[in-house]
């Protein structure tokens, strides 16, 4: 049981960034497709979604949500924002689930306008699949209730297969839904047996943007297949993991070079790199390990020195974390 609510728990992860990606069909400067047909969305909103995912500042986020909730609550991203942020800054599960229904019923707006374009059907799915998962979100977290969240989970589905039939019909090639998508298959193909995550992340970058958001969920997914071969004593192929994983964070932090989920991301990796000959292939590490494993704390110590960006929850864990490198340091040099 402790296993599924991790999974429950990683899937929502994943979908506090989709959440708040999947109303960005409709704005000016259009992260997913530049300026091939843009149109307006409110400043406040597009400032929250820099704040939270340029620059990974969740405080500044909230500020700037509150402000467009006033005034830009008709398109479904602001409020389905601010659903996220309620369960990651604060874990207030009412917020969540209110703005879960606020989200649904602009959602459903989109969906009801008259002659409503392709692009309005395609958003209009992908926010009541996003609306769906809070609810099933809400239903785990407050009543434990499996049966009626793994229903959600359905749910969310049909409204994805039904956003990506109006793509396909529509030849839209629409880079949000595949951005979408792609977190979501990663996160399957990652944990779940007979899966291929290679296949997934090249469809992936074939088909999503903006790509250092891409690129952020490629580095998680190579960390999780670098552990999992870990954990199975493939020290080789969790190095691999592990190398390509960095490939991409630094690809990332190249165009969000101030974000402190990314440094942490990073010292993640560094870290569990750093212990593989130790700790997979049963050998002594080496200065190329030690090495690592300094990086990873300095990196850990720079996410916890921007440590009010972040929701207050991540900090303990960024902590426990780099406590353990220090002491895996100070016990093996």
């Amino acid at each position: 049981m402790q296993r599924l609510r991790q999974r429950s728990l990683a899937l929502f992860s994943s979908s506090l960034l989709l959440v708040s990606l999947w109303g960005s069909a409709a704005w000016a400067g259009d992260p997913f497709r530049g300026n091939n047909n843009p149109s307006n969305i409110g400043n406040h909103t597009e400032a929250a979604f820099n704040s939270m995912f340029r620059d990974g500042d969740y405080r500044r986020a909230m500020e700037q949500i509150q402000r467009a909730l006033q005034s830009e609550s008709s398109d479904p991203l602001a409020p389905a924002i601010r659903a996220a942020l309620a369960y990651n800054m604060d874990a207030d599960f009412e917020t969540m689930r209110r703005y879960a229904d606020t989200t649904r019923t602009a959602a459903q707006a989109l969906l009801n306008r008259p002659n409503a374009s392709p692009q309005d059907q395609l958003r209009g799915n992908l926010y009541l699949a996003a609306a769906v998962f809070m609810e099933g979100t809400y239903n785990w977290e407050t009543n434990k209730d499996y049966v009626a969240a793994a229903l959600r989970v359905q749910e969310v589905f049909s409204h994805l297969n039904r956003a990506d039939r109006i793509n396909n019909e529509a030849g839209l090639n629409d880079p949000e839904l595949g951005l979408v998508k792609g977190y979501i298959e990663l996160l399957l193909a990652v944990n779940l047996p007979m899966s291929s995550p290679e296949n997934a992340i090249a469809q992936f970058q074939a088909t999503a943007r903006p790509t250092y958001l891409v690129d952020r969920g490629i580095a998680i997914a190579y960390r999780d297949i670098g552990n999992k071969a870990g954990r199975a004593g493939k020290a080789e192929e969790a190095r691999t993991a592990y190398r390509n994983g960095l490939r991409h964070i630094n690809q990332s932090l190249s165009v969000t070079p101030n974000n402190p989920e990314l440094f942490y991301l990073k010292a993640q990796i560094l870290h569990e790199m750093g212990k593989v000959n130790q700790g997979v292939a049963q050998t002594d590490p080496t200065a190329s390990d030690r090495t690592s494993v300094t990086e990873a704390v300095a990196l850990f110590d720079r996410a916890l020195a921007q440590g009010n960006q972040l929701p207050p929850s991540m900090l303990p864990q960024i902590q426990r974390e780099r406590d353990i490198a220090q002491q895996w340091l100070n016990t093996h040099f």
